[in-house]
């Protein structure tokens, strides 16, 4: 018995021994080919990419030859037939616009994605070519159409910055019965008075908007939250401190306004969130001062709260 266990045991052995070498060369032969096709499958897929990137890249080319083939054109227009101030602003804002894009994409750097190189530094904030027109005809002054625009270009700048901006809110206390006391004309010279007053204490990349008969909206670039503070106090000083004039009488006329303040970040909201948000912290800083008090500052915090800037 033990001799035919033994002439067995051979035929078993070699038929395992088989098994033992057939089944890892299988999986290592399927090991390598699964590697081989990945390799094929991300060469593929990269190719298919870079022939997308290159449709893309003749793509902008040729819009970009396009467009200034037209702008050659439009310029040669120019010589009979001037442009209005509302098309000289669109094509101003266009222009910075595709600046800003063009900027950022040959600054980028080369071969590394966008999405992977944009946490690692902010963009550099540039304060942008502000528009000067449509104007309120009772203070010269860039009016409510005018600051929704210049809030798109700040909008546009402050993009991927980490600058800080702020708001200044001016508003003639009771304009009114100013306005009946003592005429249109009278209380149009005392508003032109304290946006004077006010320019004088703003920067020169400073802008102030007339936004309605008795709102004065200045847009302050690139500014800490002291500075803006700072300014706002000042003008809040000077106007008080101001003896305003009837400008047909002679007659001094006491004159006061409500002040508010606010700053504001690249908050990755649309042009049109960020007017309401900053229209709504305005009116919340004006609406709460005249209950106590003329010549009141209020500054309104990005959490919607407001502080009482002591005199």
């Amino acid at each position: 018995m033990d001799f035919t266990l033994a002439l067995q045991l051979p035929a078993l052995s070699r038929e395992m021994m088989l098994v033992i070498i057939l089944v890892p060369l299988a999986l290592a032969v399927g090991f390598a080919f699964g590697l081989l096709y990945e390799r094929w499958y991300q060469s593929a897929a990269l190719q298919r990419a870079s022939k997308r990137f290159e449709k893309l890249f003749k793509h902008v080319s040729g819009c970009l030859d396009k467009a200034e083939r037209a702008c050659s054109l439009l310029q040669r227009k120019t010589a009979q037939q001037k442009l209005t101030p509302s098309q000289a602003a669109q094509l101003d804002d266009a222009r910075e616009s595709l600046l800003q894009q063009m900027t950022q994409l040959v600054d980028s750097p080369i071969g590394q994605p966008a999405a992977a190189t944009a946490p690692a530094r902010s963009r550099a904030f540039r304060t942008p070519r502000w528009a000067k027109t449509p104007v309120d005809p009772r203070t010269d002054l860039p009016d409510f159409a005018a600051w929704q625009l210049n809030l798109k270009k700040l909008h546009r700048s402050l993009a991927g910055t980490s600058a800080t901006c702020g708001i200044i809110f001016i508003q003639l206390d009771h304009y009114s019965r100013l306005a009946s006391h003592n005429g249109d004309a009278a209380v149009n010279a005392f508003l032109r008075q304290a946006a004077s007053i006010a320019l004088r204490k703003f920067r020169s990349d400073d802008l102030l908007c007339q936004a309605t008969d008795d709102l004065l909206i200045g847009l302050l670039p690139d500014l800490s939250r002291n500075d803006l503070r700072r300014i706002a106090d000042h003008i809040r000083t000077e106007i008080r401190n101001t003896n305003f004039v009837h400008p047909e009488t002679q007659q001094q006329i006491f004159v006061t306004a409500t002040f508010g303040c606010t700053t504001f970040t690249d908050m990755g909201c649309s042009p049109e969130e960020l007017q309401d948000l900053l229209w709504h912290r305005g009116q919340t800083s004006l609406r709460t001062s005249p209950r106590h008090g003329r010549c009141q500052l209020r500054e309104v915090h990005p959490d919607g709260s407001t502080q009482l800037i002591a005199s």
